[in-house]
């Protein structure tokens, strides 16, 4: 139980991190509870089980004010994973028919790679997006789609950013346009920046080197 929480502290120390890395620590977590509860009097038990579900109550209330109005959050990279993502996917769909209006593809319909599983998510929800590749970033967790576009026709990148050398090195592209870059705003905060490029030309999978 304390080795994952342990890696876990070091890990969050150093870089980016996910909820749900020290996840496995739960259910030990939850053992050691229940066993310390057991052993207690019958008042303490009250006591700890009403402190706990209204400490609970407490922070997902003060969070749920943060996300609405940000105080304590504001500025932080915490508000950005749950904020303005209604507005990417709204913005990627205008800026996406916008794109194909010169570029030839289905406004209705265009093929889209994303940088992300998190962007797809978004721009298929918000957006309403179809049709869609595996994402730059960790291409695995997108496999549900796992699609294509045909050789030669022309398809979108969808991201925070340009496409990248991730994605340059799985598929081979030409006539690469102008991104069209549109910030998502919350609040006041820059949270993200929405960034399309267009290519007029899908070529197929990259070969492996």
């Amino acid at each position: 139980m304390l080795l994952p929480l342990a890696i876990c502290t070091v890990a969050a120390l150093r870089g980016r991190v996910e909820a749900n890395w020290p996840a496995l620590a739960y259910p030990a977590l939850a053992a050691a509870a229940a066993a310390l509860l057991a052993r207690a009097t019958a008042r303490r038990r009250a006591a700890l089980t009403g402190g706990s579900v209204a400490l609970a109550l407490a922070l997902l209330a003060t969070f749920g004010l943060e996300q609405r109005r940000p105080h304590l959050l504001a500025g932080t990279p915490a508000l950005g994973r749950f904020q303005g993502w209604r507005t990417f996917g709204e913005s990627a769909r205008r800026v996406a028919d916008r794109a194909c209006a010169g570029l030839g593809c289905p406004a209705d319909h265009p093929f889209v790679f994303t940088d992300s599983y998190q962007t797809a998510a978004a721009v298929a929800y918000y957006g309403g997006f179809r049709r869609l590749g595996p994402a730059a970033e960790r291409p695995s967790e997108l496999d549900l789609w796992d699609d294509r576009p045909a050789p030669g026709e022309p398809f979108l990148f969808i991201g925070t950013a340009p496409p990248g050398a991730s994605f340059r090195a799985r598929f081979a592209a030409t006539g690469e346009g102008a991104p069209l870059r549109t910030p998502i705003v919350h609040a006041g905060e820059r949270l993200r920046d929405l960034v399309v490029t267009p290519f007029s030309r899908f070529v197929g999978d990259a070969p492996e080197r």
